[in-house]
C-alpha cells in the first residue's frame, strides 16, 4: 500500500504514512519512509527525524537508515532537517547530517561540523570527518577557528573537545600544522588554559610523524614552571612516544618541589619503555608510607609496576610486600611478573610467606611460575593455603547468603 502511495504521492495518506513510520516491521518503515520522500512534504521531516533516532546503536537496519536519509534529501528542506544538528540522539544527528550534505538547497556550512567531530559517537564522528573532508573549502574556516581559540583567554571543555576533533581531522594540513607550529614556538604569549589545550590536542591527534617544532614545543613546557603546563607535555610525549624527551623528562622527575610532577615524569619514563635509575625507584618506594594518602601509594604502585625493574631493584620491592594492603599489593607483586631468576624467585616466595595479606591463588601462581618449576614446587604449601583459605572464605559467604535470603530484615543490620 505504501509503495502505490509513494507512486501516486498520495498527499492525503500522510497521516497513516507518518503513523506506519512506527509498526514494527522495517519493511513497513522503510516502504512509509520511501512514500515520504516521494510525496515530498516538508511536515514529514520532523517525524522521519524522530524515526531515525528511534534506530538502535549499533544493530540499525542500513537499508532502514538510508531510506530515512533518502527520504529527507528527497523533501530538500534544509531549514526543518538542520534542526537534527541539535538532537540528543546519534542516530538523529547522523541523519541529518547526512542528508544536508547531499541536499541541492543545503544549509550546511564549517560551524555545524565542529561540535560533531566532537561526538563521543565514532560513527557519527567519522561521518563529520567524511563530510569535512568533502568540503576542502571548509578546511580555510577550521583552521582558523583553531587559530581563534588558541589566542582566547579561556577555553571550557566543549571547546577543547571541539578543537582537538578538528586538529584530528586535518592534522596532516599544511595550514593546520603552520597554526600549531606558531602557537607551540610562541606558547609563552598564550593563556595557561589556552597553552594547556595546544598540548592535549596535538597529544591526541594521531600523526604519525611528529614535527620537529612540536617536539620543540613540548620540550619547552615540560620545563615550563606551571604544573598543569607540565603535566599536559608529559602526557604529550608519552602519547606521541617521544623517547628521545628521555633526558627533559627525567630531568622533571627530580624536581623536589613538587611529588606530583615526580610521579608523573616517573610514569611517562615507564611508558616509553625507559629504565628507572635507583634514585627513581627509591622515590616511588618512599610513597608507600601509612601517612601518605592511598590514591597516591596506588599511583607509585602503578607505575612500579610498568616500570623495568632489575633483581636488585626488585629485592628493594621486597619488604614492602609483607606490609602492603590489600589494595596495594597486587600492584606490587605485578611488578615481578618478567622475573625469571629462580635466587630471586625464592626471595619472593619468602616474602610472600610472610605477608599480611591473603592474595588470590592464582595470581600468586601466575608470578612465581616465571621463576621456574623449583620455586614453583617450593611454593606449594603456600599455594595449598591460600586455595584452602578461598574455599573456606567462599563457603563462609554462601552460608551468610542463604540467611540473609531467609530473613531479608537482617540486611539493615
Amino acid at each position: 500500500a505504501a509503495h502505490c502511495v509513494a507512486l501516486h504521492r498520495d498527499e492525503p495518506a500522510m497521516d497513516r504514512l507518518i503513523e506506519m513510520l512506527r509498526d514494527d516491521s522495517p519493511a513497513v518503515r522503510r516502504e512509509a519512509a520511501n512514500a515520504l520522500g516521494r510525496i515530498g512534504r516538508s511536515e514529514a521531516v520532523e517525524k522521519l527525524l524522530e524515526a531515525a533516532a528511534n534506530l538502535s546503536k549499533g544493530n540499525s537496519d542500513r537499508f532502514l537508515q538510508h531510506a530515512y536519509i533518502f527520504s529527507l534529501i528527497s523533501i530538500n528542506d534544509a531549514a526543518a532537517t538542520r534542526r537534527g544538528l541539535r538532537a540528543d540522539s546519534f542516530t538523529e544527528r547522523h541523519a541529518a547530517l547526512l542528508a544536508l550534505d547531499q541536499m541541492s538547497d543545503s544549509l550546511l556550512n564549517a560551524s555545524d561540523i565542529a561540535p560533531l567531530l566532537a561526538a563521543s559517537d565514532p560513527e557519527l564522528q567519522q561521518a563529520a570527518i567524511n563530510v569535512l573532508a568533502r568540503h576542502p573549502e571548509w578546511t580555510s574556516e577550521s583552521v582558523q577557528l583553531v587559530d581563534r581559540w588558541l589566542q582566547e583567554r579561556e577555553l571550557d571543555d566543549d571547546r577543547l573537545n571541539i578543537l582537538a576533533a578538528i586538529v584530528r581531522a586535518l592534522h596532516e594540513d599544511n595550514s593546520m600544522i603552520r597554526v600549531l607550529d606558531k602557537h607551540l614556538t610562541k606558547q609563552n604569549q598564550l593563556s595557561l588554559p589556552a597553552q594547556r589545550a595546544l598540548l592535549l590536542v596535538i597529544s591526541e591527534c594521531g600523526v604519525s610523524e611528529v614535527p620537529a617544532k612540536w617536539k620543540q614545543g613540548i620540550a619547552t613546557a615540560i620545563h615550563s614552571s606551571q604544573l598543569e603546563i607540565q603535566l599536559a607535555a608529559l602526557q604529550a610525549a608519552e602519547n606521541l612516544a617521544l623517547t628521545e624527551l628521555t633526558n627533559d623528562i627525567r630531568h622533571a622527575a627530580t624536581d623536589s618541589s613538587s611529588n606530583a610532577l615526580r610521579l608523573a615524569s616517573l610514569r611517562s619514563l615507564t611508558a616509553l619503555r625507559q629504565k628507572l635509575n635507583e634514585d627513581e625507584v627509591d622515590f616511588l618506594l618512599s610513597r608507600f608510607s601509612a601517612e601518605i594518602d592511598i590514591q597516591k601509594r596506588l599511583s607509585a604502585g602503578d607505575v612500579l609496576a610498568q616500570a623495568q625493574l632489575d633483581a636488585s631493584q626488585l629485592r628493594k620491592l621486597m619488604p614492602l610486600l609483607t606490609t602492603a594492603g590489600p589494595i596495594e599489593l597486587p600492584r606490587l607483586l605485578t611488578a615481578f611478573s618478567e622475573g625469571t631468576n629462580t635466587e630471586l624467585g625464592h626471595q619472593l616466595l619468602e616474602s610472600l610467606q610472610r605477608c599480611e595479606v591473603e592474595l588470590p591463588p592464582e595470581m600468586v601462581e601466575q608470578t612465581l611460575s616465571q621463576f621456574g618449576d623449583e620455586v614453583i614446587t617450593a611454593a606449594r604449601p603456600l599455594l595449598n593455603r591460600l586455595k584452602q583459605s578461598t574455599h573456606h572464605q567462599t563457603a563462609r559467604l554462601d552460608e551468610l547468603e542463604a540467611v540473609l535470603g531467609k530473613h531479608p530484615s537482617n540486611v539493615e543490620r
